[in-house]
C-alpha cells in the first residue's frame, strides 16, 4: 500500500521506502492508516531492528500550522503524567523538504481490532469496564492540560 505523501524526491511514500533522521534511518514496513492530514506506518529501525509507528505529514505551503507540530507538543507535555501513561511515547522526529515526520512506540491493536476476535465479538464487563476506565484517565490527562479531543464520539 502507499500512501499520498510523497518524499523529497518526488515518489510515494510505501512499503520498503527509508526515511532518514538526524538520529536514524527507518525502513517502511507497511501502512497502518491514513487520513486528512497524514499517514501512519509501522517502520523498522535499520540499525536496531525494533519497529515503531511513524507518522508522516505533508507540508502544505499554505496550512498556517502543522497539525504535528500540535501534536507533538501535546504528548511532551501529557507522556510523564502518570505512571502507566496512555499516551504513546516519542522516539524520534524530523522536518523534511515535503513533509513531517513523528516515530512513536507502536501500540498494538486498536480495540475494535481486539473486539473482533472475541468469540460474538463482544466484550467481558471486565474487559469492557476497563477499557473505558483507561480512556476517561487519558481524556482526563489532555483536560489537565486545557485540551478536548474532538475526534470522541
Amino acid at each position: 500500500m502507499t500512501s499520498e505523501i510523497e518524499d523529497d524526491e518526488g515518489k510515494p511514500i510505501k512499503e520498503g521506502s527509508v526515511l532518514i533522521s538526524p538520529k536514524a534511518k527507518y525502513h517502511v514496513v507497511t501502512l497502518l492508516g491514513a487520513g486528512g492530514f497524514g499517514a501512519v506506518f509501522k517502520v523498522r529501525d535499520a540499525q536496531t531492528g525494533e519497529e515503531f509507528a511513524m507518522k508522516v505529514e505533508k507540508k502544505v505551503e499554505k496550512r498556517r500550522h502543522s497539525k504535528l507540530k500540535m501534536e507533538i507538543a501535546i504528548l511532551k507535555m501529557v507522556q510523564n503524567e502518570r505512571e502507566n501513561s496512555h499516551f504513546t511515547q516519542i522516539i524520534d522526529r524530523a522536518k523534511k523538504e515535503k513533509y513531517f515526520f513523528l516515530v512513536m512506540t507502536i501500540v498494538g491493536k486498536s480495540l475494535d481490532d481486539l473486539k473482533r476476535e472475541q468469540p460474538e465479538r463482544v466484550f467481558s464487563m471486565g474487559t469492557g469496564i476497563a477499557s473505558g476506565i483507561q480512556c476517561l484517565e487519558a481524556v482526563e490527562d489532555l483536560h489537565k492540560y486545557g485540551f478536548i479531543h474532538r475526534g470522541i464520539s
